[in-house]
């Protein structure tokens, strides 16, 4: 049988239409911490707190994990953010790439001692 060199055919027009996420579904779009940005947009909390909003603070944190996350698109990998799960939960942040496939879920540590072990 002949073997055929170089990329394999575009799919008609109506594959493309059956493979096509809606807009509400695709999840590429997701900025780090959007849903946290979602919650803090519905229910700010009370104006004057006596601690700070720990939502925030939970914001700072994904946000720098996200940003150096996209730094590594140009190596191969690709990062999805705030996943939605059941329940009302989520993953942080989706690290795709050719060294395989990663959670990482963000934490703030401003100052604190941190441990990375297996």
């Amino acid at each position: 049988a002949p073997v055929s060199v170089g990329p394999p055919p575009a799919p008609p027009p109506a594959e493309l239409a059956r493979l096509s996420l809606h807009p509400d579904d695709d999840l590429a779009p997701n900025r780090p911490g959007e849903a946290l940005l979602i919650d803090l947009d519905r229910d700010p909390g009370p104006a004057r707190r006596l601690r700070p909003d720990p939502r925030r603070r939970a914001l700072v944190a994904e946000r720098t994990v996200g940003e150096a996350l996209d730094r590594t698109d140009g190596a191969g990998w690709h990062t999805l953010h705030s996943i939605p799960l059941p329940g009302g939960d989520r993953i942080h942040h989706l690290l795709i790439g050719p060294g395989g496939l990663y959670a990482v879920h963000a934490l703030y540590a401003h100052r604190r001692r941190v441990t990375v072990a297996d």
